[in-house]
């Protein structure tokens, strides 16, 4: 008669798995961008955020210019964990040139990227070099995994315009 209006529950706090162990962790993956010094070497690594503009804003965008990024992936939890790193176009405007033909910039940029690259490139021209296979801004993917405390991962994203590519 005393049980009338409540409630009743058992918890317990033990789980027997044989010889598995439950472990909690963190997950927990950074990616940075370095920042240069005048000279072109390394200054500082800054974290990638929603906010961070990687290449220059301002460029003007002609035959024989090239931007790098220099950037680290590293696992910063206490879990290995899986990724797939890939590049994709967020958005872009059309384009007319002097004879009034559309076009998009993305149709006439090369990119490559550079894994294992820990310095700066002497030069536009050293970076466009190191590029192996030059695709288009939306070939490259990269799947791979990285256990807690691994050493970071280091690339450079060379994006430039073939001087093959007319004034107009």
């Amino acid at each position: 008669a005393m049980l009338i209006g409540s409630t009743f529950a058992w918890f317990t706090d033990s789980v027997t798995s044989g010889k598995n162990k439950i472990v909690a962790g963190n997950l927990d993956v950074e990616m940075d961008y370095a920042v240069l010094n005048e000279d072109g070497s390394f200054k500082e690594w800054k974290t990638v955020d929603s906010e961070t503009s990687l290449f220059d804003e301002n460029a003007l965008w002609e035959p024989g210019h090239a931007e790098v990024v220099y950037l680290r992936m590293r696992n910063a939890g206490t879990l290995a964990l899986k990724y797939k790193f890939g590049m994709n176009i967020v958005s872009e405007n059309d384009a007319t040139n002097v004879n009034g033909e559309t076009f998009k910039l993305s149709q006439y940029l090369q990119y490559g990227v550079v894994e294992d690259q820990k310095e700066a490139f002497a030069d536009r021209n050293a970076a466009i070099a190191a590029v192996e296979n030059p695709t288009s801004l939306a070939g490259y993917s990269k799947e791979g995994t990285m256990l807690a405390e691994a050493e970071p991962q280091y690339l450079a994203l060379v994006v430039y315009m073939p001087e093959t590519v007319g004034n107009e």
